[in-house]
């Protein structure tokens, strides 16, 4: 988990402001914080004994919870990495996984997703 506590620091040497909300990034910093390339910087980090010189590599968001997921051995950090977590349905593919292409194309006004959800009955039927 110490990922997690250097990551901050990291992001502020990539230029990103970590005092300020989220809806108060630019475009381009939130795309450092969610998908920026992994990159060696070298950061202070202070202790209980003082501060620390680390070179550390940054690892965007989503690599960082992706990867302290599948190390979730315990209910203590399960709950630790749940909080980066959210279920819901996708505005964009209404929870089919489907990309843009391929929800694209129409079959009789449905979409693949659309269309795969029938039943034969129900294709038959339109």
């Amino acid at each position: 988990m110490f990922g997690f506590n250097v990551q901050p620091a990291i992001a502020r040497k990539l230029g990103v402001r970590t005092e300020v909300p989220w809806s108060e990034l630019t475009e381009a910093k939130r795309e450092i914080v969610l998908d920026g390339a992994e990159e060696k910087k070298h950061i202070t980090v202070p202790s209980r004994k003082g501060l620390h010189e680390l070179d550390f590599t940054f690892r965007n968001a989503r690599l960082t919870v992706t990867e302290e997921l599948k190390r979730a051995d315990t209910e203590k950090r399960l709950a630790r990495v749940s909080r980066f977590l959210r279920e819901g349905t996708c505005p964009d593919c209404r929870w089919t996984r489907l990309s843009p292409a391929a929800r694209g194309p129409r079959i009789g006004g449905l979409d693949l997703a659309e269309v795969t959800a029938l039943t034969l009955a129900g294709a038959l039927e339109r």
